[in-house]
């Protein structure tokens, strides 16, 4: 059960960081402070994203707790959705 809920975690994590460059390549700006400021800093959303999730990512897996994994699931789906929601917004103002 863990596996499967720490691959569905990375999926949508993977998702948020290509959301995340897709948004930005369209003009939008990094709500993460900390993301925000490694990407202003090395000029790289991927490396601002994964200094974020990675973290987060091995701390919810090995604290082996379904209900933490489904909160940061959750959590993740939120992100998604709302990054998808900027992306479609950005594009249909071009």
């Amino acid at each position: 059960m863990m596996i499967f809920l720490a691959a569905l975690l990375l999926a949508l994590q993977v998702g948020d960081l290509y959301l995340t460059h897709k948004a930005l390549a369209l003009g939008a700006r990094e709500a993460n402070p900390i993301s925000r400021w490694i990407i202003e800093k090395t000029g790289s959303v991927w490396l601002g994203g994964l200094s974020v999730k990675a973290p987060v990512f091995v701390l919810v897996v090995l604290a082996e707790s379904p209900p933490l994994t489904v909160f940061a699931i959750a959590l993740m789906c939120w992100v998604c959705w709302n990054n998808w929601s900027v992306v479609k917004q950005l594009e249909s103002r071009k």
